[in-house]
């Protein structure tokens, strides 16, 4: 049996694997201040909700804001940097890329909150690009500085940077010694380790933030192995990285940057795996949660990963699924600017004080309290009953807000719709259309608590026709930690043209990175013979200055390298829409994963009722614009008793325990026999609302 955990702004999802008994989920509300408290709670909730003993459990996984929030909030260790003399300001310099071209007063875009200059030391040292020892390193000035960093500064960690470590990394090995020998439980992170690849900012930048977050990693991990302990748990924490692969917490404490994308990373995962069951290789994920909306496209069954990702506009070179957030939430608030126009988050409510209809002391008007006042929501029923809602306080707020626009309440609420709906599918479209894909061309899926109430707006906004709502899409970033692979990553320095490559420098170079990915899986417990391996690299045009990766097909031999080359202009042509295939082309870094497969959770058929009116909970009155701006008795039903591949007509809303499904006029939703529902929009030209049988006429009457 496997517990898997997701901690959001909002709520801390759960699923509970048994393989006799299926999926067993449940929701409990975050604790910003306490994410320990959370975890444990939210497993000793699922726990007594499945009636299974904690020693039955034997694996427990973890996807993880802790990072990400320490990294935005600024709460991480007290950290040092130590660089080659001479490059102490790299971290502060940065790459002079201005992200407000005409702002004058822009605060500077790097990370300088990590380590302030006197805590950035140049340590006397110097390795040629080429590899070579040019100056010793000066081991005495290595222990006086970093015993005067301690005593001094209180530092908690140590970063090391050194001048072309990447292709030879003994400098920073013996600093790593030194600071071991003066201080055995110093944090110490060192680029050769963290991203062993040439551009030195974007290593300084990865290896200063891995360094900043390990003490407070190091502090979570071990809570909550405790807090698991106490609760009768006898299983050591697994942890999402943020390429979508779990690892073990010490891989995870010992490179802590590897999870700062945890939490997306789960519903990227978990979207892929439900569309794979019902026939969908191309799909737009769209994870609505409390606080955020998390976007990503999947082509072809292939999950996309990057190694130029950012962080609150810092680069983040380390593999990490390719998706984008946005602040467009459940919680995001509704507000108004100077000129009286109506704005959408990103600020958002979060848990704590919440939405308005929460009464925990929210005042302003939440995308939630919209979604209530318009129908849409349960309020007898919110988040597994944990909430208790106060629609009339929703009201109260939109009307306060309405009487600034001349509107009342439920215009109000689908303004606030219209707006945040829009601003989803505005990013959709730069991940999409501004990449050369056709929107139209993929399914929407969609998660999180509120993905199932936005999807089909969204859908409707970009032309697509397919939404796929998975049987548990609020607790989906769960089952996708659930579902995903062991992985280890690792990368090496090449920096060879194509043309001076040969293939037993591929082979060696690959060699290596072989060696290390087995050692870690090793550690994981892993049999040789249940070890997969995917190697890639990135190449790019001579004097360009960003790479493409590429797939390595097939064993290394002499036909490889231009294999890759090809490869290459034809990513290159996708990407950019040209190829210059003259031109000279230099092999910069090689990659590879290793990677095994877990077995994945069973999942019982759906079992509902015959008929959509068996299903039927109850009627409540619902608006939708612009079909039914009045309100309509609209039929809301359990989705549990929801029949199999039976027609249900909008306008209808489906129920759940973690989200609800909005089935809009215009669309049509049938279940899949895994308990999948797949909406599709109307024909072009024939209004679904003219096609409802006399059963669904009757039920809308």
């Amino acid at each position: 049996m496997i517990i898997s955990v997701d901690v959001g702004g909002t709520f801390t999802d759960i699923v509970l694997a048994d393989p006799e008994r299926g999926l067993t989920i449940s929701k409990v509300v975050s604790r910003p201040d306490d994410y320990t408290a959370d975890i444990v709670n939210a497993v000793e909730t699922v726990l007594r909700k499945a009636q299974v003993s904690p020693e039955q459990i034997t694996r427990v996984a973890l996807g993880t804001t802790v990072g990400l929030n320490a990294v935005i909030e600024h709460r991480g260790a007290i950290t040092a940097v130590l660089a080659t003399k001479g490059f102490e300001d790299v971290l502060e310099i940065g790459r002079q890329k201005r992200p407000r071209l005409y702002d004058l007063f822009i605060d500077t875009p790097t990370p300088v909150f990590i380590a302030p200059r006197h805590r950035r030391r140049g340590i006397v040292e110097r390795i040629s690009a080429t590899g070579e020892e040019l100056v010793a390193l000066d081991e005495e000035q290595v222990r006086r500085t970093v015993r005067d960093l301690v005593d001094n500064e209180h530092v908690e960690a140590i970063a090391v940077c050194c001048l072309f470590s990447f292709l030879n990394p003994s400098h920073e090995q013996r600093i790593r010694e030194i600071v071991n020998e003066e201080y055995p439980g110093l944090a110490v992170s060192i680029s050769s380790d963290v991203d062993p690849v040439f551009r030195e900012y974007e290593r300084l930048c990865v290896t200063a933030l891995d360094a900043y977050l390990k003490p407070v990693m190091q502090r979570h991990v071990e809570q909550v192995n405790a807090g698991l302990r106490d609760a009768g748990l006898r299983v050591d924490l697994d942890i999402m990285q943020s390429r979508g692969g779990i690892a073990g917490f010490r891989s995870i404490v010992h490179t802590p940057a590897r999870t700062l994308v945890s939490g997306p990373a789960g519903g990227v995962r978990g979207a892929h795996w439900v569309a794979s069951r019902v026939g969908h290789p191309n799909i737009i994920s769209l994870d609505v949660g409390g606080t955020s909306a998390d976007i990503a496209v999947v082509r072809n069954s292939r999950i996309p990963t990057t190694t130029e990702g950012k962080i609150a506009d810092y680069p983040v070179r380390l593999p990490m699924i390719d998706c984008s957030s946005i602040g467009a939430g459940g919680g995001s608030i509704a507000w108004l600017d100077p000129t009286n126009g109506l704005h959408v988050g990103p600020q958002s409510a979060g848990a704590q004080p919440g939405p308005v209809a929460y009464g925990r002391g929210g005042t302003e008007p939440t995308v939630t309290d919209a979604s209530l006042v318009l129908g849409w929501l349960d309020a007898s029923n919110f988040g597994d009953g944990q909430v208790p809602i106060d629609v009339e306080a929703s009201h109260r707020a939109l009307d306060t807000l309405g009487a600034s626009l001349g509107l009342p309440a439920e215009e109000v609420a689908w303004a606030i719709h219209a707006i945040t709906n829009a601003n989803m599918a505005e990013e959709i479209r730069l991940w999409t259309v501004n990449r050369g894909y056709d929107p139209r061309e993929f399914a929407l899926v969609v998660a999180g608590g509120g993905g199932a109430v936005h999807g089909g707006l969204v859908a409707r906004l970009l032309s697509i026709q397919t939404v796929i709502v998975p049987p548990t899409p609020g607790v989906l970033s769960a089952l996708g930690i659930l579902v995903a692979n062991i992985e280890h990553d690792n990368a090496l320095s090449f920096n060879r043209t194509a043309a001076d490559t040969a293939p037993d420098d591929l082979r060696a170079a690959y060699d290596h990175l072989d060696e290390l990915g087995s050692r870690q899986l090793a550690e994981e417990r892993v049999a040789a013979d249940q070890v997969r391996i995917t190697r890639t690299a990135d190449l790019r045009y001579v004097g360009q200055s960003y790479e493409l990766n590429v797939d390595l097909r097939g064993p290394i031999d002499g036909s490889t390298v231009g294999q890759l080359v090809e490869d290459f202009h034809a990513r290159h042509r996708q990407v950019y829409g040209q190829a210059a295939e003259d031109a000279p082309t230099e092999i910069v870094s090689v990659r590879t994963v290793h990677w095994s497969p877990l077995p994945k959770p069973a999942t019982s058929p759906h079992e509902g009722t015959g008929s959509w009116d068996e299903a039927l909970k109850h009627h409540r009155i619902a608006r939708f614009y612009p079909e039914y701006p009045d309100g309509v008795r609209t039929p809301v039903f359990d989705r549990l008793k929801a029949p199999v591949d039976v027609a249900l007509y909008g306008p209808a809303i489906i129920d759940q325990l973690d989200t609800t499904t909005v089935v809009y006029p215009g669309f049509l939703a049938r279940v899949h026999p895994d308990g999948t529902i797949i909406m599709t929009a109307e024909t072009p030209g024939v209004p679904v609302r003219n096609l409802l049988d006399e059963t669904q006429k009757e039920l809308v009457r």
